[in-house]
């Protein structure tokens, strides 16, 4: 039976949330249960765009610093590393969010994702996945997620996380070529099965909620920190705090489908804090009847997806043509004209990737006629 620690971590300061890793850890039979001797390990963190740690879009500098702690304190050779979004500018990603400030003191090596490997695997359902050499190079690899939800897949935790093991704009294309979101969950899990992650870690102190996660959702005080060496069990038990069930949550349906962990939380043992004494019935979660059922033909679902999916609008006073939206989009749907970002909605498929890596807040997602509506 799995085991999923929970434990209160009250706020961001150095010395609370070193006691709560330590706790974490404690909870779930100790350092040495999980790493042997001299593994090289890979942390890797959420560095999705250039944020500072207080919008809540990106790994904390101190849950990394406390984690980094206790892995020098084994004599661990480390490794951080990650694929952010904005691809011309993954070293301002490593400053804005204080990661290089973090590295720097600690003397750990970090970066970026550049060299990669196709992995093969007849179990996989993608045909194209290639992955950080690092990632696969490493003894070991922790996920060291945030709890947010998200437009698309409605939860992102430590499974999904690991997308950022996809160097570059390979990410972006992957929206392309799993337009379904349960094609997309499959590549996820795919992912996490070549990887085979050996824990996963999810910052719960303030949570994001709402639509418009996973980068400009509101932040909500959860308090907690959450750990398991089971990621789906992990994702499930952090999910269940919120009212978020396994089949409302595509990425962990697929992998309980897959059976890839634990997806049943009757078989999953919590410790540390009780669910029913930390969970948060009114946190905002992301509709999942904004999802177009595949029973409709693709010109059908086109049509619904202006009044069910949220649509980018850009705000030209905030834009100042940074032209990552431009470059990260997968279908080319979007060009400078006329000194604006212009939009091809025939071509836009709704991935939100422009949305997600806009440094400056200058896209929305304009909510259609249905997703307003709620039973």
């Amino acid at each position: 039976m799995p085991r999923v620690a929970i434990v209160k971590c009250k706020s961001y300061g150095k010395s609370e949330v070193s006691r709560a890793f330590n706790e974490v850890f404690d909870l779930l039979g100790g350092f040495e249960s999980i790493f042997k001797k001299n593994e090289e390990v890979l942390v890797k963190p959420n560095l999705l765009g250039a944020n500072k740690p207080e919008e809540g879009t990106t790994t904390h500098p101190n849950t990394l610093r406390a984690l980094l702690k206790i892995l020098q304190e084994h004599e661990m050779p480390i490794y951080v590393g990650d694929s952010p979004g904005i691809v011309k500018a993954e070293e301002k990603v490593f400053r804005v969010t204080r990661t290089r400030e973090v590295l720097n003191e600690m003397k750990v090596d970090g970066g970026f994702f550049k060299e990669m490997e196709e992995v093969r695997n007849t179990e996989f359902f993608s045909k194209n996945i290639r992955l950080a050499k690092k990632a696969l190079e490493a003894d070991a690899i922790v996920s060291l997620a945030r709890f947010k939800t998200h437009s698309q897949t409605f939860f992102t935790g430590a499974m999904k996380n690991l997308f950022g093991c996809m160097p570059g704009k390979l990410k972006a294309y992957m929206h392309v070529e799993h337009l379904k979101i349960e094609d997309f969950a499959e590549m996820i899990v795919d992912i996490n099965v070549a990887l085979k992650p050996r824990l996963g870690i999810i910052d719960a102190v303030k949570a994001m909620e709402g639509p418009d996660g996973p980068t400009r959702g509101n932040l909500r005080n959860m308090g907690v920190i959450l750990a398991s060496r089971d990621l789906l069990a992990l994702d499930v038990v952090a999910q269940r705090l919120v009212g978020i069930s396994v089949d409302d949550a595509p990425i962990s349906k697929m992998a309980r489908r897959r059976k890839f962990g634990v997806g049943d939380i009757s078989k999953i043992d919590v410790v540390g804090e009780k669910i029913e004494n930390v969970e948060m019935p009114d946190f905002d979660v992301v509709d999942k009847r904004r999802q177009i059922p595949d029973i409709f033909p693709k010109f059908v679902k086109r049509i619904m997806a202006d009044s069910v999916i949220g649509k980018p609008i850009f705000l030209h006073g905030k834009c100042n043509l940074c032209r990552n939206c431009v470059e990260i989009c997968p279908v080319k749907a979007l060009n400078v004209v006329d000194g604006k970002i212009r939009i091809d909605y025939k071509k836009c498929i709704r991935c939100h990737c422009c949305f997600e890596t806009c440094p400056r807040a200058a896209i929305e997602l304009k909510k259609g006629i249905l997703a307003k509506f709620r039973s």
